[in-house]
């Protein structure tokens, strides 16, 4: 069974210890650290979640890697000595040397990405034995440069398929987080022609992250659980600066330059725009962009994609926008099944979404996918303990965030599309990106079990069962697990031919 996942962060742990320490043995994305059983309720987690070796024993065949230079507002909020270097040890798990790295008035967003890209290239130069239902196999990893390299890939049994994306436009700028709102706009242009020219270059990549990029306003998107999580929020992240900001000028350009339209048309290498972490102004003037250009363009619709989020159970854009800027609804004590925070999608996201063929990938954090109510009937009621029961509860949660975002198509449209309606929703775990995972399936290696309790949750969904159009279960399982994924990539990763001709 093969598997897609479009948001996985595999090379973010690892490239922080091989720049800390190029011997060390955990600095590479083959590198496994199995959970144990005690570690399945941690807030924080110690373990891989989708290093190389994992994932070619689950299943997994195509996977789209997130590249994310460390913001430095990880490490810098509130101060740079050894108390807060042990705060962030302790939260991300990178190696002080790393850390100190990072802090450093010399980071540069830019040059780390190019050498995480030059990391993930270097890691995936040779197959690497790896033992997988008792038999050693030779595992390759490879990236695909056009549909046909694509397909071969996807019939060989040993290949890993490795898509690249970014998380945050702060990677694009050759700079740090002390010079964010004033950033060079002709060099981050020259920068993205750079990435362009990448041998395999990133499909889509998210224009806000955690801190502000002067390109865009972000939203509050860390939810402490537990009480270390809290204290390091409190104590260490600041995410007010730029949080309430839409688009800026200088962001507006950066869209039209990677997307390759209005004064940068020229129908080559274009880099899709993922809206996660864009904030409800941010996204609202992004969907006028790129809908403008869509209805001037019907031959070159661009599709709109939330690589790995969750359903907020909210109407529209000015309902999430009356919510205080640092909200934390997470935290509220409502009969409510979803996160109602602004970092979710409102119905008015979910039909744009929809209408340009675009792509929802489903998170596996349990703090974006659920309620503080959801997640405190599963603590209580199971303990952490991966029974089956365990498994039911979250994977219907999960179907009850497909669901109810498909009912909000459905009733936006002809009787005639509805069934395409299923072709909308993906994984999009975030796995080794400081998440913290559904107790029920915590790395790669769950998904076989996940796709079970899928079909096991949408053969009961009320929803489901009133709108599959003769699709069953198991299919619709299947589009979620890896169909979504492939026909997306098939159909706009390769759109202009080949990528990058060697």
């Amino acid at each position: 069974m093969k598997f897609a996942d479009l948001h996985i962060h595999s090379t973010l742990k690892p490239f922080s210890y091989f720049s800390a320490d190029p011997k060390d043995v955990r600095g590479s994305i083959w590198y496994q650290d199995l959970p144990h059983k005690r570690e399945r309720d941690n807030d924080l987690v110690n373990f891989t979640q989708a290093d190389f070796t994992t994932m070619a024993q689950s299943g997994m065949k195509l996977i789209f890697i997130a590249l994310y230079p460390m913001e430095q507002g990880w490490v810098n909020s509130f101060d740079t000595g050894v108390v807060v270097d042990a705060i962030v040890h302790l939260y991300t798990k990178f190696p002080f040397a790393r850390i100190n790295q990072i802090q450093k008035e010399s980071y540069n967003y830019f040059n780390e990405l190019q050498k995480e890209y030059s990391f993930l290239k270097k890691e995936t130069q040779n197959p690497r034995s790896i033992k997988i239902n008792g038999e050693d196999r030779e595992i390759q990893a490879k990236f695909p440069r056009s549909k046909k390299e694509f397909e071969q890939f996807l019939e060989e049994e040993n290949t890993l398929i490795i898509i690249p994306t970014i998380e945050g436009a702060n990677s694009l700028i050759s700079g740090n987080g002390k010079n964010m709102a004033d950033f060079n706009l002709e060099q981050t242009l020259r920068n993205i022609q750079l990435i362009k020219q990448w041998p395999t270059p990133p499909i889509f990549i998210t224009l806000a992250h955690h801190f502000y990029n002067g390109i865009c306003g972000h939203v509050k998107s860390i939810y402490p659980k537990g009480k270390i999580q809290e204290f390091v929020q409190k104590i260490l992240i600041q995410q007010a600066e730029g949080i309430d900001v839409g688009i800026t000028l200088k962001g507006e350009t950066v869209i039209k330059s990677l997307l390759e339209i209005g004064e940068f048309n020229n129908k080559s290498k274009r880099i899709l725009i993922d809206t996660k972490h864009m904030n409800s102004r941010a996204r609202s003037k992004f969907y006028q962009i790129v809908l403008q250009h869509n209805e001037a363009n019907p031959d070159d619709i661009i599709p709109l994609i939330a690589s790995h989020s969750a359903y907020s159970g909210i109407k529209t854009f000015a309902e999430l926008q009356k919510q205080d800027a640092l909200d934390n609804k997470y935290f509220a004590q409502s009969d409510d099944y979803f996160n109602q925070a602004k970092i979710n999608l409102c119905d008015q996201d979910i039909k744009l979404i929809y209408h340009t063929q675009g792509l929802i990938g489903i998170n596996i954090d349990e703090r974006i996918l659920s309620s503080k109510k959801i997640i405190d009937l599963a603590d209580g009621q199971f303990n952490h303990k991966p029974t089956n029961e365990l498994k039911m509860f979250w994977a219907e949660q999960i179907v009850r965030n497909i669901s109810s975002m498909a009912k909000v198509i459905f009733e936006d449209i002809h009787a005639k599309e509805k069934h395409n309606v299923w072709n909308t929703f993906a994984i999009g775990s975030d796995y080794d990106g400081f998440i913290n995972p559904v107790d029920a399936f915590i790395t790669t290696n769950d998904y076989s079990e996940l796709e079970k309790y899928l079909i096991i949750s949408l053969e009961k969904d009320v929803i489901f069962k009133q709108n599959n159009f003769e699709l069953t279960a198991q299919q619709v399982a299947r589009k979620i697990m890896f169909e979504n994924a492939h026909d997306f990539l098939q159909k706009h990763y390769f759109k202009f031919g080949e990528i990058n001709p060697a």
